[in-house]
């Protein structure tokens, strides 16, 4: 299942997601956010937004906290989103209760959707792109200026969590 949400965030929280984001840049590892941290449970925080409008679509009652990163102006290759600390040491293929992609700013001219193996979703400011689990995915090459942020509700912890700094 995909779903495609379009203008989530006010104009003033759109901004406000964008400018905390813009801050991580390009991050190399996840950030973590436990369940009854406050970035999830206090009122108006990034991700207590998103994760508000996701828990719509996705039962996410058995969330224990959610990584959480973002992607300025990179290209990924074809991926599942999984624990790699699990795919790597052991093997097996863990996945999160579900992907979510939110676009606080896409300035792109040509290209940056959204792939995955049967659809594309384009990149859109204020759109978040919620889909399943085991779902192979990748970004379109493309030309311009582009902010995505991910987040991925888990039902445990990831060994390989961090905090932020």
């Amino acid at each position: 299942m995909v779903c495609v949400l379009d203008n989530v965030l006010s104009e003033t929280e759109r901004v406000a997601v964008r400018d905390y984001f813009f801050g991580f840049g390009d991050s190399t590892k996840p950030a973590w956010a436990d369940g009854t941290s406050k970035q999830i449970i206090s009122y108006g925080s990034p991700l207590s937004k998103l994760l508000k409008i996701t828990g719509q679509y996705f039962d996410l009652s058995t969330m224990v906290g959610c990584e959480y990163w973002s992607n300025l102006n990179k290209k990924t290759g074809w991926h599942k989103d999984t624990d790699e600390t699990i795919l790597y040491r052991d093997g097996l293929e863990k996945f999160p209760i579900c992907s979510c992609v939110y676009y606080p700013e896409v300035d792109v001219s040509i290209g940056g959707d959204l792939l995955f193996e049967t659809m594309r979703v384009k990149a859109l400011t204020n759109r978040l792109v919620v889909f399943s689990p085991n779902m192979l995915h990748t970004v379109e090459d493309f030309l311009g200026g582009r902010l995505s942020v991910a987040v991925n509700p888990w039902s445990y912890k990831l060994e390989s969590a961090c905090q932020p700094e």
